[in-house]
């Protein structure tokens, strides 16, 4: 039976499965984890520790993102043409990307002598 439309933006893409434990499980960590690191905004003139910290905090995010997809693409792989090893490519290219943000923050932080 299909389960009622929730409001997903591109509702004629997603599924109306009912997903396995496992993708609601990677749902409620992400959930956890997002909601566990709130950014507050930042103030015109800021420590080097509280810039520190947000270049921590968009990690965090980042990495709970990727290990959410993670789980999607495994999912799909599942059901779907895509592959486990796509699924898979995919989490190392979004880990990357959080590093490569992180790194980026920080070297800003160094570029403007306020680490």
């Amino acid at each position: 039976m299909d389960e009622p439309d929730r409001g997903c933006p591109v509702s004629a893409h997603c599924s109306t499965r009912a997903p396995s434990a496992a993708l609601d499980d990677a749902y409620a960590l992400y959930i956890l984890a997002v909601t566990g690191c709130r950014p507050k905004p930042l103030r015109a003139l800021n420590s080097p520790a509280a810039l520190q910290a947000r270049a921590a905090e968009i990690e965090v995010h980042m990495q709970a993102f990727a290990a959410f997809m993670t789980a999607v693409m495994a999912d799909t792989a599942q059901n779907m043409w895509f592959s486990r090893d796509e699924a898979n490519e995919i989490n190392a290219t979004l880990q990357d990307l959080a590093s490569d943000v992180r790194g980026t923050v920080l070297r800003a932080i160094e570029d403007r002598g306020a680490a």
